[in-house]
């Protein structure tokens, strides 16, 4: 990431999904909740600084896709 070329075409790419998932999403603020929550699933795992067990990873999977279906109330907690 010290590559100052390769981070503004990451930077790039990611505006681009984020922007996509906004734009074609039922529920943007949720589908951006789990998009995030998905990255941070995939940055602990790519790292190597967590694994969840099998079962509890699809667990997890199911429940990030659940979120990218919610209606969060702005300015609200979820479940509130």
């Amino acid at each position: 990431m010290l590559d100052a070329d390769l981070r503004r075409k990451m930077q790039a790419s990611q505006a681009s999904v984020v922007a996509r998932v906004l734009a074609t999403s039922a529920s943007p603020r949720g589908a951006q909740l789990a998009y995030l929550a998905l990255e941070g699933l995939k940055f602990l795992e790519h790292l190597d600084f967590h694994h969840f067990p099998p079962a509890e990873r699809d667990r997890i999977v199911r429940e990030i896709e659940w979120l990218s279906q919610a209606h969060p109330q702005d300015g609200a907690p979820a479940g509130g």
